[in-house]
This record gives C-alpha cells, sequence and structure tokens, in this order.
C-alpha cells in the first residue's frame, strides 16, 4: 500500500504542472526588482530565502548535515547555479520573460552534448539532428533580440551551458544526499559564490550599481520570490519521489507558456512571431529528445531482464 502512495504518476504530473505555472512568478519577481536591484542582490536575496525557508524542512524531518553536503561536488553544484542565476536575472532586466525562457530551454540539448562529454553518453544520428533543430530555434529567437537588445540576448545562453553543468553534476551526487538536504546545502554555496561575484562587479562590468537596503516594497518582493523559489522546487522533489523523471520532463515546457502569460500581464510583452516559432522548435526538440531517452530506458530494461 505505502508503495502504491509513493509512486503516484498523476500526483506526479499535477505537482509538476503546478511547480511550472508557479515558477515564472520567480522570474517576474526577479524581473521587477531588477529595475531597481543589481542582479547579484536579486541572486543572493533569492538563495538566502530560500535556506531560511528550508531550515523548517530540515528540522521536521530530522535531517542533519551529513559529508556529502561538504562536498566538492555539492560545492561546485551552488556555484554553477548561482552564476546561472545571476546571468539569467541581468538578461531579464532587458529581455521580455517568454524569450529569455525560450532561450534557455535549449538546456536539454547541452545537456545532451555534455552528457556525451562527461558521463560517456551515446548520442545517436536521431539525437544529433534533435540537438541541432534545438539550437536552430535559439538562434531564430536570439537573432532579432540581440538586434534589438544586443548581449543580453546571449545570456539565456550562458544560463542554459552553466544550468546544463550543474545538472550533470546532480546526477552523480543525487544519490548520496536528501534532496531537501542537498538544495539547503547548494543554497549555501550558492550565496558564498553570488558574494564573490558581486565583489567582482568592477571587473565584469555586468552590474553598475551598487547593493542598497530594500525599501518595504521590495523587501515584500524578495519575500515572495524567496516563497515561489522554494515551494515551486520542493514540488518538483516530490513530483519526481511520485513519477519517473521521464514521465514529468515534456511538462517542464509549461514554464514558458506561464512566462509569456506574467509577461504580457505584469509588463505588457508580447511575445515576437520568431519568439513563438523558434519556441516551437525548441519545445518540438526537446520533446523528441525525451522521447529517445525514455525509449533508450526502456531497450535497456529490457535487455537486463
Amino acid at each position: 500500500m505505502r508503495q502504491a502512495e509513493a509512486h503516484n504518476p498523476l500526483s506526479g504530473i499535477i505537482l509538476m504542472v503546478l511547480a511550472m505555472l508557479l515558477l515564472p512568478g520567480l522570474d517576474a519577481c526577479a524581473k521587477w526588482l531588477g529595475a531597481a536591484l543589481p542582479a547579484s542582490q536579486v541572486s543572493a536575496a533569492r538563495f538566502t530565502m530560500q535556506m531560511l525557508l528550508l531550515l523548517p524542512l530540515l528540522y521536521i524531518w530530522r535531517l542533519i548535515p551529513q559529508r556529502s553536503s561538504f562536498s566538492i561536488a555539492q560545492i561546485i553544484r551552488g556555484i554553477c547555479l548561482a552564476l546561472a542565476t545571476w546571468l539569467f536575472f541581468i538578461s531579464l532586466k532587458t529581455l521580455p520573460m517568454a524569450e529569455a525562457i525560450a532561450i534557455f530551454f535549449v538546456e536539454p540539448m547541452i545537456l545532451t552534448i555534455l552528457g556525451a562529454l562527461f558521463l560517456g553518453e551515446v548520442i545517436r544520428i536521431r539525437r544529433i539532428i534533435a540537438v541541432l533543430f534545438g539550437f536552430i530555434g535559439a538562434l531564430i529567437v536570439i537573432q532579432p533580440s540581440f538586434a534589438l537588445f544586443g548581449w543580453p540576448a546571449l545570456l539565456p545562453l550562458g544560463t542554459a551551458i552553466v544550468f546544463a553543468l550543474y545538472m550533470i553534476v546532480t546526477r552523480q551526487v543525487a544519490q548520496n544526499t536528501h534532496p531537501i538536504e542537498a538544495q539547503f546545502a547548494m543554497s549555501f554555496y550558492a550565496v558564498a559564490t553570488i558574494f564573490v561575484l558581486s565583489g567582482l562587479n568592477h571587473l565584469t562590468g555586468l552590474e553598475s550599481a551598487g547593493w542598497r537596503w530594500p525599501n518595504m516594497t521590495e523587501l515584500g518582493v524578495i519575500i515572495l520570490l524567496g516563497v515561489i523559489a522554494t515551494t515551486g522546487h520542493v514540488m518538483i522533489v516530490f513530483a519526481l519521489q511520485k513519477a519517473d523523471a521521464g514521465l514529468l520532463a515534456p511538462f517542464q515546457y509549461m514554464e514558458i507558456l506561464g512566462a509569456t502569460l506574467l509577461g504580457y500581464l505584469i509588463f505588457g510583452d508580447i511575445p515576437k512571431d520568431t519568439t513563438i516559432i523558434g519556441a516551437s522548435i525548441i519545445i518540438g526538440s526537446g520533446l523528441y529528445l525525451i522521447h529517445r531517452e525514455r525509449r533508450a530506458g526502456a531497450a535497456s530494461a529490457t535487455s537486463n531482464l
């Protein structure tokens, strides 16, 4: 009975869909805050709030940080996610949400390439074609955005590369640490990384404004940002406990729909035709990669019987 309750694909799908519709609120908060605060400060606030909100869960589940929480792999995870968040928040200062997230979603294609390079995963011709189409879709979105906004249009692509590295490392450490404990440790290292990035601003030139204490409205949005980020990622953790990753993966693209809707309602952003076409190609390529991954997994399971 307990195993049946734990493995509940419908509940997993519902949790994943809700998370994907919720998480664009994180980007909306970051974009709104980015008009007045440096992206590094917003990023640090995001991870600090996540740490504070995860503390009660650590206590409730009696989770004591283990040695694995202080491993090099966990530190790399924190650095990668902090850098990805920082780059993406900088891009949101100028790019519409839908365009930024559409470009970011070339991440599954980059992950496929990195999986072959670092994990020895086999990429067959059909997957190579899907990856190429995904990048073509990204170029369709980037090209007019680059002409209009300049170099910030490339930042979501940088985010996708760093986030794919984060996913590679996460695959290696996921079996050794409780998800909530891993998220807490990652947040700690991410905050430390953001402070270092902020200190290097005079070298990067990506941020001109310095940190300042937020006003009451900004503080309220920061708290909302932290609640959305933590709730969304915890929902994903529980969704993955109830359903297979291969089943849930296609629903990640719901985030593009949520970002498009919030971008229109809050900032008046209307997606360009090129964004719609490019995003459709990216989604189609990503779904095909997921389909091939599931078929490969099924074939492997059959061969082991």
